[in-house]
């Protein structure tokens, strides 16, 4: 997203100001003479706080969603191919890993993508993920597991605030999936609406969240 800034030594000369905004907050303005002496301070003064500012809002306001499963247990799919289909045709990413380390490779903690974690798993998981938990864009994790293992893997969960849910059952698990990423999606709509140039992008992501609630419905 990107901020509207006068940055060009000679239109500074012209409007004798630093101006920039950033969406949704006043414009900030220098209105200090500016001249070659020190204009190119000042420039390197404010393209940080503008890399600071995009970085922020890239954070807040950014819809891009990936799911990233990791499984020890079987070579086929714990998301079957029509869930697939359906994350596909909402511009939701997902990954699917059988080795820990390309699965811990794949979730950039510096990226603005919003991940949503499945952990399918017979032996004991808190080693994935502490190593993961910790990790800003991390929305939520999720653990399959078999039944006998239920009561330790729930006990386990207790202690990490975005391990969301522990289930034997994966229809269960999925739809569980399926709603919090609804409700991620009206949320975003619901801070992007305030500001003109997201109007089309909440737009978007309220269609989002009717169409993958509507879907969830029709597994329950």
């Amino acid at each position: 997203m990107s901020l509207d800034i006068v940055e060009s030594a000679a239109n500074l000369r012209q409007y004798g100001r630093i101006e920039f905004q950033l969406i949704g907050q006043n414009s900030i303005q220098e209105t200090a003479p500016l001249d070659d002496t020190n204009i190119w301070q000042y420039i390197e003064t404010v393209q940080p706080e503008r890399q600071r500012q995009e970085h922020f809002c890239q954070k807040v306001f950014s819809t891009v969603i990936k799911i990233i499963v990791f499984t020890d247990t079987i070579l086929t799919s714990l998301v079957p191919n029509f869930l697939s289909k359906l994350f596909r045709s909402q511009d939701i990413d997902i990954i699917e890993h059988w080795n820990e380390e390309s699965f811990f490779q794949s979730i950039n903690p510096d990226d603005s993508i919003t991940h949503f974690i499945i952990i399918n798993s017979r032996r004991k998981v808190e080693n994935l993920v502490n190593r993961v938990h910790s990790r800003q864009n991390i929305q939520a994790m999720y653990l399959h597991c078999e039944t006998k293992a239920l009561k330790y893997q729930r006990r386990l969960a207790r202690n990490y605030s975005k391990l969301d849910a522990v289930y034997d059952d994966s229809l269960r698990l999925l739809v569980k999936l399926i709603m919090d990423i609804a409700l991620f999606c009206e949320e975003t709509a619901d801070r992007q609406k305030a500001y003109a140039p997201l109007k089309k992008a909440a737009y978007r992501n309220y269609q989002r969240s009717i169409d993958l609630y509507a879907f969830a419905e029709t597994m329950v």
